[in-house]
């Protein structure tokens, strides 16, 4: 199979991904099945060739990240039922007062977003952020987009969450550090985006104080709230720090296996779960039953997803377009800015960030030599690159686009003009973070 017609199989297929989730609105794992068959075929793989190579890769991707995922998801619909999120937000907005309380606002989606995905946790949080915009007497846009952008940022750039974390899986790197990394260039993100909102809401500020009557309902404590989202952060986060302690005669003591165990991602959040259950103030077996078959429902759709984008990168890999695709960019001298290019053509054209991410990690994992970035510092910043560019840019073919518009009661224009831009601005942003990122690091 020649160079070029390698291309040619490479840009059918990404354009009919586009086409079928973006044009005519078909599920994207069902689109992501169709053209990984009809890759298989055009590569010249027979039916039972390709047939083996998805029912293989597929368990291959389950296996690896969807224990996390159906934890993941479980984790935040208990915080989100027993309303140890809204505990998060009350605490924060009584520490910070009624000047700060845009600022509070971010930090509240940033805590949030971490164990919960981006439009469920907005959902959760929409009636705080009404309540904050009418005793403060806020610019709804405004806080919408600080709220929306900081849920957001954590959510395209920062594992557990699944497109950042299969990319990882991808990538063969440390969930740990990518973990560190995503946080660290999150947080100035989240900042930029929290610039443009004070900018577009026109100089309006909070005047007198934040009513105490905001918290009206019965929450559990700060502390009792946020346990189970650190500890698993902090458990995972030692699979980064542990091995760099290791003397040879400490790397099979008892202890630094435990640790080890512990800071497996799904054994992390296993035990964020059940630190989460103590949370129930009810006898918690009828109620932790009823939040797992949500939980197991909500995440079906993701696993799917994730598992048709594993397929469809399984394909691409046995074609070796990888290798075609690399001769051709390897003059070009992207390096760092493939990935986050490719990343963010798909969610600009398609709308969701899980799928950019996971077709991007499919196609640059085998172009790490060409652009650079081959190295571990390397795969790390590209996964990041990769986050970046599934950021730019949410619009009307992104469902986030609308559960903020909706719930927050804004018109589609208003949110083009606030959160869409929000989005545009954090995407190129990160990436120039990335980018000289690698002056330093590479």
């Amino acid at each position: 199979m020649s160079s070029y017609y390698s291309l040619f199989v490479l840009g059918l297929s990404i354009f009919l991904i586009v086409l079928l989730t973006a044009r005519f609105r078909i599920n994207a794992f069902f689109a992501l099945l169709i053209v990984t068959l009809l890759t298989g075929f055009l590569i010249g793989a027979s039916p039972m060739e390709v047939v083996q190579i998805m029912k293989s890769s597929l368990g291959n991707t389950l296996g690896k990240i969807g224990l996390v995922i159906l934890l993941g998801m479980l984790l935040g619909t208990i915080l989100e039922k027993t309303k140890a999120t809204l505990s998060i937000a009350y605490y924060i907005l009584r520490r910070t007062g009624v000047k700060q309380v845009p600022l509070a606002i971010a930090l509240v989606g940033f805590l949030v977003g971490l164990p919960i995905f981006c439009d469920a946790a907005f959902v959760v949080l929409s009636s705080l952020n009404k309540s904050v915009v009418q005793r403060a007497k806020l610019s709804m846009p405004m806080m919408a987009t600080i709220l929306g952008s900081a849920l957001y940022a954590v959510h395209c750039l920062v594992p557990p969450h699944p497109g950042i974390l299969a990319a990882t899986e991808q990538m063969q790197l440390s969930l740990g550090a990518v973990l560190i990394g995503g946080v660290l260039l999150a947080i100035p993100t989240v900042f930029v985006a929290f610039l443009w909102a004070r900018r577009f809401a026109n100089g309006q500020t909070a005047p007198t104080i934040l009513a105490a009557t905001t918290e009206t309902e019965k929450t559990p404590s700060i502390i009792q709230a946020i346990i189970p989202i650190l500890v698993p952060i902090l458990l995972i986060a030692m699979q980064v720090f542990v091995p760099l302690w290791l003397t040879p005669a400490s790397e099979s003591a008892w202890w630094t296996q435990g640790l080890l165990f512990l800071g497996e991602p799904f054994v992390a959040l296993l035990v964020g779960v059940l630190l989460a259950l103590l949370l129930l103030v009810c006898p918690p077996y009828q109620a932790f039953n009823s939040w797992l078959s949500e939980s197991l429902s909500k995440a079906g759709v993701i696993l799917a997803i994730i598992a048709a984008g594993g397929m469809f990168g399984a394909m691409l890999e046995a074609a070796n377009i990888g290798k075609s695709l690399g001769s051709w960019l390897k003059p070009l001298n992207l390096g760092v800015f493939f990935p986050f290019l490719v990343a963010a053509v798909l969610k600009t054209a398609q709308g969701s960030s899980t799928v950019a991410v996971i077709t991007a990690a499919s196609l640059c994992y085998a172009l790490l030599p060409d652009l650079g970035l081959a190295s571990e510092m390397g795969r790390i910043l590209a996964v990041l690159a990769m986050g970046a560019g599934s950021m730019t840019v949410s619009h009307t073919n992104d469902s986030y686009f609308w559960v903020v518009a909706q719930f927050s009661e804004l018109e589609a224009r208003t949110t083009f003009r606030s959160f869409s831009m929000a989005t545009l601005l954090m995407g190129f942003f990160a990436q120039t973070v990335v980018f000289l990122s690698t002056f330093f690091v590479l």
